[in-house]
């Protein structure tokens, strides 16, 4: 074992300094390998719940619930002009902030005529 190796006045410092690591680490992994924070299943049950949102789809998140979750995803929006189109996703944000807490959230708004086979989570 590596702690063998040690003098054994270093050894007591070396787990201290291994045990800080390996926390830094379990906290942060989630971070830096973009694993998913929410399912994109509950993020569109809360849009969805937006008046003027018709679909949302391409849904992504990373970050820790609690702390800070980015969010990302595509609108389809029900809006005559884009200053309705940004009142809606002001309202998505609201809506994901009041469930989750500290999110950002990067929309991409589509028109209401927008189709495509690939809408999905």
């Amino acid at each position: 074992m590596f702690f063998n190796h040690l003098p054994l006045p270093i050894r007591p410092i070396a787990l201290l300094v291994f045990r800080s690591g390996w926390k830094v680490l379990q906290e942060n992994l989630p971070w830096l390998v973009d694993k998913m924070a929410i399912a994109p299943e509950a993020i569109q049950d809360i849009v969805m719940q937006v008046p003027g949102v018709i679909n949302c789809h391409k849904i992504a998140s990373r970050g820790l619930v609690g702390r800070q979750v980015f969010i990302e995803m595509h609108l389809i929006v029900e809006a005559k002009n884009v200053e309705n189109a940004h009142k809606i996703t002001e309202d998505v944000e609201v809506h994901l902030r009041q469930r989750f807490g500290s999110v950002r959230v990067s929309i991409h708004v589509e028109p209401i005529t927008y189709q495509s086979d690939q809408i999905s989570f």
